[in-house]
């Protein structure tokens, strides 16, 4: 069983021409994009990790919006190796191994994930964020979910499941078909 519909798409590389760079700050490793701002974002990865494709061309793109721009490294444990230390595998294939998947995503807990949260919390502020916000792909649903919820918020929170959109030939996708809300629902 897989959360993800047999059409997911796979993998997508970062790709080189990426705006931003990779960061450390109290334990934390990141993806930071984006101008100093009073607006921040801190958008949570799909299974892939923080060196997703998606999830870096969007993180540039709410860059471009005037959004400083923060995808942190809280996918761990890593399954095999994940992709750059984070999430899954570029080779990992959901359709073939959702069992596999499954036994290890409700491995990664909040307790541990929560102390970068609130150490990069802590560094947007210093940075001049004075409004934060929460956008999750996939996965990263779950972890704006547990970031609202903590006592330093809430924060504003939007969930998205970009490598689950079905194509219907226009480039345009659907996610009506995916399984999401059993597949959140089974997060510790």
């Amino acid at each position: 069983m897989s959360c993800c519909p047999p059409s997911a798409l796979p993998y997508l590389a970062a790709k080189p021409a990426t705006k931003g760079s990779k960061k450390a700050v109290d334990g934390v490793e990141f993806y930071e994009t984006g101008a100093q701002s009073k607006a921040a974002i801190i958008l949570f990865p799909d299974v892939w990790g923080w060196d997703s494709g998606r999830t870096r061309a969007l993180a540039d793109a709410f860059a471009e919006q005037g959004y400083r721009t923060y995808v942190p490294k809280v996918l761990q444990p890593a399954f095999e190796g994940g992709t750059d230390g984070d999430g899954l595998p570029p080779t990992f294939d959901l359709g073939e191994r959702g069992d596999d998947f499954m036994k290890w995503v409700v491995t990664v807990k909040w307790d541990g994930i929560d102390a970068k949260v609130k150490a990069l919390l802590a560094y947007a502020k210093a940075e001049g964020a004075t409004s934060l916000g929460v956008v999750g792909c996939c996965w990263g649903g779950w972890a704006c979910f547990e970031t609202s919820a903590m006592s330093t918020g809430p924060y504003p929170a939007s969930v998205a499941k970009p490598s689950t959109c079905e194509r219907r030939g226009d480039g345009v996708g659907s996610n009506a078909s995916s399984p999401s809300t059993r597949y959140h629902a089974q997060f510790p």
